[in-house]
């Protein structure tokens, strides 16, 4: 759903397209945050702009919400009268961040690191690598205790129907997903749960693991931690050297 204070992609695309032009300052500015990066992408064709455009209109965006307080932008949450919507919130948290040391990196930080990886690199199926840190690391992340145990056994469940083919890597950001049972039938989904953009495709909801959580990275950053922590979710790791 568009912010109503924006154009809609495609029809302004399509618009733009049908004139013979491309996206610029001022079109862009027609788009809410999450749509931006799209202008500059293959999915605005013929009206793709230069990337730096891109660049330069997402600085500005944010330089225009830098100042306001992390409790006047948590309230503005899902309202979207401040922000443009739920990518715009990211990049806020993102723009307040500083790099911090693997090192020093709270348990559930490094976690994170390892389910955004799984997100990016799921080869291997259930011999990879980044799977294998995240068993590792829940343990220590329930010890810890910042994220809530039954999130965390959300993840495990999680992690325990990644597959590498039907239930891929965007099941750590996504959460389990569930097919209809004719459509998972029809198709052969070996199962009625199913992660990833074919699941979706196919119509697939997200479900609530029985804690109450989907063990979905987004969620832990959007939903369950403080301001604070949410600053350093989102804040680059790096080795002691760099």
């Amino acid at each position: 759903m568009v912010n109503k204070r924006y154009r809609e992609f495609y029809r302004l695309r399509d618009e733009l397209i049908a004139k013979g032009k491309r996206f610029d300052e001022d079109t862009l500015k027609l788009l809410s945050f999450k749509d931006i990066v799209l202008a500059g992408i293959g999915n605005a064709g013929a009206a793709a702009c230069d990337y730096k455009l891109i660049e330069e209109e997402e600085k500005r965006r944010i330089a225009s919400i830098i100042g306001i307080s992390f409790e006047d932008v948590e309230k503005d949450k899902g309202k979207w009268d401040i922000l443009d919507d739920i990518s715009m919130y990211w990049a806020y948290y993102k723009e307040k961040s500083k790099p911090i040391k693997m090192s020093e990196a709270p348990r559930w930080r490094l976690l994170v690191k390892a389910m955004t990886d799984l997100r990016g690199d799921w080869s291997d199926g259930r011999d990879n690598e980044h799977l294998a840190w995240i068993y590792a690391l829940l343990p220590e992340v329930e010890s810890e205790g910042i994220a809530p145990l039954e999130w965390c056994k959300a993840v495990m469940m999680n992690a325990d129907q990644f597959d590498g083919e039907f239930n891929d890597g965007r099941i750590m950001r996504d959460g389990a997903l569930r097919l209809p049972e004719d459509i998972a039938r029809h198709f052969g989904f070996p199962t009625t749960n199913a992660s990833g953009n074919m699941a979706k495709f196919f119509g697939a909801k997200s479900i609530t693991r029985e804690g109450g959580y989907r063990g979905s990275y987004n969620e832990l950053f959007e939903d369950i931690l403080t301001l604070e922590q949410k600053v350093i979710f989102v804040s680059e790791l790096i080795g002691e050297g760099e």
